[in-house]
């Protein structure tokens, strides 16, 4: 985006992720003169789509998986700056987010399970396990407020509302994407419940018939649930260039939804300890399945030539 677009705001806050300008007339030279699009940001205090885009755009998980597929450093450390300043500007206590400095309604379950989806995609491309804990802390807030008989509801129901809040499809979508991944690092039951109370919403004949032929994501968080996602390992110290070169090497070849990890011994076990690894004189990965796993890759290109395998 840095390069494509001037980014300009009438908004008076800080925003996350992107380099806001203010408005000006030199703006708009300047991106004539560059032959750049400007990309401008317009809202208001009670807009919610507005803090939408700001939760789920300018700080979407794909800003990390743009870094996992390219190796530009400067995606890596805008998707941190945006998930710092969210952190720390719109955090509530116990895990969640609102999505304004001040709501006037809400919390609302996108807001938070935005979040949570950044946070387990900066785990999976740093291995920095805060990461995984602050994704563990959004899914415990949105279990504990926004579970509702069935599925996961909108908002949280607020004082005196004459109607609840009702579950949306393609936010209980997300969270089986997301929860069953969490599930794969961790192994928490917990985790694993939310993504099939989801599901059963999603599943149930009305929700299906007032869907129509719109059912791709329905299918597809089905179809998740009981399958193990790719599980890659890299087993090294994270100072090796070696071990390295092997975890941007799962980054950039691994299928969508992997689940990666870097054991470096000196961290102690990984937070999900389904997988025995040897000790070894030299970093490589592993590809397990259903517990069992490949023989040690010690080169990106064993890497390739096993995965490429693996997907005939």
């Amino acid at each position: 985006m840095r390069h494509a677009f001037l980014a300009l705001t009438l908004r008076a806050e800080e925003k996350p992720g992107i380099a806001w300008q203010p408005w000006s007339d030199q703006i708009f030279e300047r991106a004539k003169a560059e032959h750049r699009f400007v990309l401008l940001d317009l809202g208001a205090g009670w807009c919610h789509w507005c803090h939408v885009m700001d939760e789920l755009t300018y700080s979407d998980p794909q800003v990390a998986a743009l870094y996992a597929a390219s190796g530009d450093a400067s995606c890596l450390a805008d998707a941190r700056r945006a998930a710092e300043w969210i952190t720390a500007h719109r955090a509530l206590p116990g895990g969640g987010f609102r999505h304004d400095e001040k709501d006037a309604a809400g919390p609302y379950l996108a807001d938070t399970l935005a979040m949570a989806r950044a946070f387990l995609a900066l785990y999976t491309v740093t291995a920095e396990r805060a990461w995984l804990a602050r994704a563990e802390e959004a899914a415990a807030f949105a279990d504990a407020h926004f579970r509702s008989a069935i599925g996961f509801a909108t908002a949280v129901v607020a004082p005196g509302a004459p109607l609840l809040p009702k579950p949306q499809v393609d936010e209980n979508i997300a969270l089986v994407c997301f929860a069953n991944l969490l599930h794969a690092h961790t192994g928490k039951p917990a985790h694993r419940a939310m993504a099939e109370h989801a599901m059963r919403f999603l599943a149930s004949p009305l929700v299906v018939e007032r869907q129509g032929y719109g059912t791709a994501g329905m299918l597809l968080a089905d179809r998740e649930i009981p399958t193990e996602p790719a599980h890659l390992t890299v087993v090294g110290a994270k100072d090796d260039p070696a071990a390295r070169a092997l975890f941007a090497a799962a980054l950039r070849t691994a299928p969508p939804m992997a689940r990666i990890e870097w054991f470096d011994a000196r961290e102690g076990a990984l937070p999900r300890t389904d997988v025995e690894y040897p000790k070894l004189e030299a970093p490589a990965i592993f590809l397990c399945t259903n517990g069992s796993c490949s023989r040690p890759m010690t080169t990106p290109e064993q890497l390739v030539q096993t995965l490429t395998k693996s997907k005939r």
